[in-house]
């Protein structure tokens, strides 16, 4: 997780430390992490080679 914190805290996204990184292919380096970024931040990282970003929705209370 450090070398991903180290990657990512560089261009401003702040990952969220009681998640993961979780291993989706190890041998190609290619980890889920959980975070946020500002708009710019997120433009930032994702000129980072391999780096995507994907939105959760946004949930709401079943009523």
């Amino acid at each position: 997780m450090a070398s991903i914190r180290a990657l990512l805290d560089g261009v401003g996204v702040v990952l969220d430390p009681a998640y993961g990184p979780v291993p989706i292919n190890p041998q190609l380096g290619r980890y889920v992490v959980r975070g946020t970024a500002s708009p710019d931040a997120r433009t930032r990282a994702e000129q980072i080679p391999g780096v995507r970003f994907f939105a959760d929705a946004v949930q709401e209370p079943a009523s």
